[in-house]
């Protein structure tokens, strides 16, 4: 003999009549703080409530589904501490704070489990940054938000467009980047072959001049050190390309160096 829970489509049909009863509308009281706010730990952020004693069980189905919200929370609250982090070096070095909307750029699409998460974990790190190369974000931020243009990106080599030239042809690899986008920021990964030989020797004498006649047009290079540890390379690849003979090129202080040259860290993050 065949059986089944009668309570269960019970409930469906319960539901069915409460949504008549209540105008259309499921019986729950759902109540939040208002999106984009920071608030302190230990808070409740959202509550479900049932309205219709006969549909007792439904928060739990709701609750499930909103709870998803941790998501896109954690990546925004993450991204968050990080820009306080860089606005304060940022502050110390550089002559204002009008570039930290781009000082942490979004790779994480590759890294997603799907084009879903990518699009709103990508939204929620354009809450505070506008670098982004995770077009499924921007796309999430123009359905859901009426954004038009959440994120930027700017031209950018991978290793691909650089070994394609072999090693012996680094140079003009690097240089056909230069000449190819003459004004604006360009992005150029460097480690290829060597990261150290790349930024003392090719971009700190071999380009230099192409560099700084390009800053003088408002170019910025972005020199892209793909591997190693952060905290090491990012420094010493900054002193081999920033710095001549212990100097820094055309004697500027941090505080006053023209922004023609900058380091990239591309690294995976837990976020």
């Amino acid at each position: 003999m065949a059986m089944y829970h009668a309570g269960g489509s019970d409930n469906i049909l319960l539901v069915t009549d409460s949504y008549k009863k209540h105008d259309g509308h499921l019986p729950l009281r759902i109540k939040a703080v208002p999106e984009g706010e920071v608030i302190p730990f230990k808070n409740v952020l959202l509550t479900v409530e049932n309205t219709d004693p006969h549909c007792y069980w439904l928060t739990n189905y709701f609750e499930t589904l909103l709870v998803q919200v941790w998501y896109p929370m954690t990546v925004a609250t993450n991204s968050r501490y990080q820009k306080e982090i860089i606005a304060k070096y940022l502050d110390e070095t550089a002559d204002d704070l009008s570039g930290l909307p781009f000082k942490l750029h979004d790779f994480g699409f590759r890294g997603s489990s799907s084009v879903e998460s990518a699009g709103i974990g990508g939204a929620a790190h354009l809450v505070n940054f506008q670098g982004t190369d995770t077009i499924a974000g921007i796309s999430t931020a123009k359905q859901y938000y009426g954004c038009e243009m959440a994120g930027f990106s700017i031209p950018a080599a991978e290793h691909s467009t650089i070994t394609t030239w072999g090693q012996d042809g680094e140079l003009e690899a690097f240089n056909n980047m230069l000449t190819k986008f003459p004004s604006g920021p360009m992005a150029c990964v460097s480690d290829s072959y060597n990261i150290w030989n790349a930024c003392e020797k090719v971009w700190g004498e071999d380009l230099k001049d192409t560099i700084i006649k390009r800053g003088e047009n408002g170019g910025v290079l972005v020199v892209r050190p793909d591997s190693g540890d952060p905290p090491e390379v990012v420094v010493k690849d900054l002193l081999l390309t920033v710095f001549e003979n212990g100097k820094l090129l055309k004697d500027y202080t941090f505080k006053e160096k023209k922004e023609e040259t900058n380091v990239c860290k591309n690294q995976q993050t837990n976020s």
